[in-house]
């Protein structure tokens, strides 16, 4: 048998894991029906790319958790010209996403056959009163040694004081036996690579090649199998 080449395998959630856009679009229609406003294909398109910015305002340090709950309604809501509590949304939002999780294909059966030759760690730009119940709904956690959370940390990626966290939890492996995988180039993989870790990302959805580059590049997690030789 092939030596493994890694011996920690840090896995970003949504996405990756996860299949947050599924959650996310279900979530959407429900909260549109549920306030009597007219919704299509187009319209969360809008909300997608707005929640998008919104996050990456929040992994830049430009707002917090707290204000990205609300900010990204308030814009949709004035970008449709429409009246919407985006407090209330906002709630209605994360109690859809926590009750609908759905795996990204092919990911419990990584999980299964990665298990009993790795140490996992979950490592999440997310709030905590979402994932962790995601993560106790789908039995997740039953793979993980650990799981860090930015809201909860205080940090998000990929800034370096996340990953110095998790290296922290790590304990004392050489850096070059860890493997961040994950589909965001700004956040998995240049956090990933600035703190000095392998990356591979899982370019899911056939993005253009990325300015900041992985030692692997995936299209379906199936390819997983290749790098870590089980």
């Amino acid at each position: 048998m092939n030596p493994k080449p890694y011996d920690w395998l840090l896995f970003d959630l949504d996405n990756t894991i996860l299949d947050f856009k599924k959650s996310s679009i279900h979530a959407f229609h429900a909260i549109m029906q549920e306030n009597g406003l007219e919704r299509d294909d187009s319209d969360y398109a809008l909300f997608s790319s707005i929640n998008k910015q919104v996050w990456e305002e929040m992994e830049s340090g430009q707002i917090n958790h707290q204000e990205l709950k609300v900010r990204r309604w308030d814009m949709y809501a004035e970008a449709k010209s429409m009246n919407l509590d985006s407090a209330t949304a906002n709630a209605r939002y994360f109690q859809h996403i926590r009750e609908n999780s759905f795996y990204v294909d092919f990911a419990k059966e990584m999980l299964d056959l990665t298990y009993a030759h790795f140490n996992l760690m979950i490592i999440t730009n997310g709030l905590g009163e979402v994932q962790r119940p995601r993560i106790l709904n789908t039995g997740l956690d039953q793979y993980f040694d650990h799981i860090v959370i930015s809201d909860e940390l205080g940090y998000a990626k990929p800034n370096t004081a996340y990953f110095e966290h998790c290296h922290n939890l790590i304990g004392g492996w050489e850096k070059d036996r860890v493997l961040v995988i994950g589909d965001t180039p700004g956040s998995d993989i240049k956090g990933g690579n600035d703190f000095g870790y392998n990356t591979c990302w899982y370019n899911h959805s056939d993005q253009l090649s990325s300015e900041i580059k992985p030692d692997y590049e995936i299209a379906h997690l199936k390819e997983l199998r290749r790098i870590l030789l089980v």
